[in-house]
């Protein structure tokens, strides 16, 4: 799970799961539309790049809603 503590953010491995955007079964993130969750395969795609990218700062605290 992702997560801030202070200044100091953790990226760490998630247990593998079913990407809701290809039906892939490896590491997701819930930062797809809608908080799906989401392959980097899939999340580097123009049509989520931005998405991806915006629910990543929100969960980090670092974007507005």
């Amino acid at each position: 799970m992702t997560h801030k503590k202070g200044p100091v953010i953790f990226i760490e491995k998630e247990e593998d799961k079913k990407c809701e955007f290809c039906d892939s079964f490896e590491e997701t993130r819930p930062y797809g539309p809608n908080n799906k969750r989401i392959c980097s395969k899939c999340a580097m795609k123009p049509k989520y790049k931005a998405t991806v990218e915006y629910n990543f700062r929100k969960l980090l605290g670092a974007q507005e809603n």
